[in-house]
């Protein structure tokens, strides 16, 4: 993949590794926005896609990356 928002074609080799546990795939994002009190306020967030049974989160399958998670 070409690591650019919207991503690219995951190649079967990509999928076989993320299948394995070598790969992740991650979804990331920034959320601008107004609160109720008329204050701008922006939500930066990153999550990882694990395979299913991973030892990491089993059931879910997704899993909150330890940095690039932040607010104001």
């Amino acid at each position: 993949m070409d690591g650019k928002p919207g991503g690219g074609t995951v190649t079967q080799d990509e999928f076989a590794d993320f299948q394995s546990g070598k790969r992740r795939f991650y979804i990331f994002g920034r959320i601008d926005y107004t609160d109720a009190f008329g204050i701008s306020r922006y939500t930066n967030f990153c999550l990882a896609v694990v395979p299913p049974g991973s030892t990491v989160n089993p059931e879910l399958g997704i899993v909150r990356c330890p940095v690039h998670n932040d607010y104001n």
